[in-house]
């Protein structure tokens, strides 16, 4: 058993140790779940809240829940699958000063003004970091989420990696890179690498948010057609109607500010509603 008294003196091994004996009470492991194990990664997430008021999203066995009381101000921790509690305290971590409840993040509607810290599940990234950042009310956002989604939310216009999910995201945040994570400080290992991204809510949206979905979705589908033949497919405008910065541009190549103006043309024709 361990207390939390000497919990950030328990190395990696032990975490691993933990979490193994968790299967045999149902936890399942691998797909989705991954639990970072490595006190340093682990110490370094929860530095980054020191005095601010934490909702942690998928608190699995809560060994990052143990380091982010060490440092913020007050801890909520929710989770969606319920055995994790009966987990937690059957392996002796129930010591933790946190307020832990089950919910599904994708529906929960917390109180507004707290930091959100959540290792983001592979398989519902998109959908889950749309809703965190507009329908939480967040502060900010320490996420942990798969290198390659991380490289494209701070995507720049041209780059590889820019796309629908970088124009979105940094329509609604400010977006910082924090540090890459490798598989091995995490069990089961996945295979790739990780990353802790920083979101800053902007105070306001660059623009309607369900009209930009609606757009992106659409305009990203052929990101290397020039914009207008992909607007004229979709919407049916003429050169005349549209900006003429869409005439030369590959849709990879609109920045922020681009396709804000062509959202704003296209609403205010009543092309989206």
């Amino acid at each position: 058993m361990v207390e939390l008294n000497d919990f950030y003196a328990v190395d990696k091994w032990t975490l691993i140790r933990l979490a193994k004996s968790a299967l045999g009470l149902g936890v399942r492991v691998g797909g989705d779940v991954h639990f970072m194990v490595d006190p340093w990664y682990l110490n370094a997430i929860a530095e980054l809240t020191k005095g601010e008021r934490i909702l942690e999203v998928g608190f699995g066995l809560s060994y990052l829940t143990h380091y982010l009381v060490k440092y913020a101000q007050h801890v909520f921790a929710c989770d969606v699958n319920p055995m994790m509690i009966k987990a937690i305290n059957a392996i002796g971590l129930s010591g933790v000063n946190a307020d832990l409840f089950i919910c599904d993040a994708l529906t929960y509607k917390p109180p507004i003004g707290l930091t959100i810290v959540s290792n983001i599940p592979y398989s519902i990234t998109t959908r889950l970091l749309l809703r965190l950042l507009t329908n939480y009310g967040a502060r900010r956002l320490v996420l942990t989420l798969q290198r390659e989604v991380a490289l494209r939310l701070a995507a720049k216009p041209g780059s590889t990696n820019y796309g629908r999910l970088s124009v979105i995201t940094q329509c609604l945040s400010s977006v910082k890179i924090i540090k890459h994570v490798p598989p091995w400080a995490f069990w089961p290992r996945p295979k790739v690498y990780s990353t802790i991204v920083e979101l800053k809510p902007l105070p306001k949206p660059c623009v309607d948010v369900k009209a930009l979905e609606s757009l992106t979705s659409k305009l990203f589908t052929q990101p290397n057609k020039r914009a207008f033949k992909v607007i004229r497919q979709f919407y049916g405008l003429s050169e005349r109607e549209v900006p003429g910065y869409l005439l030369n541009k590959r849709v990879r190549e609109l920045s922020i500010d681009e396709v804000t103006e062509l959202v704003n043309v296209l609403v205010n024709m009543g092309k989206i509603t």
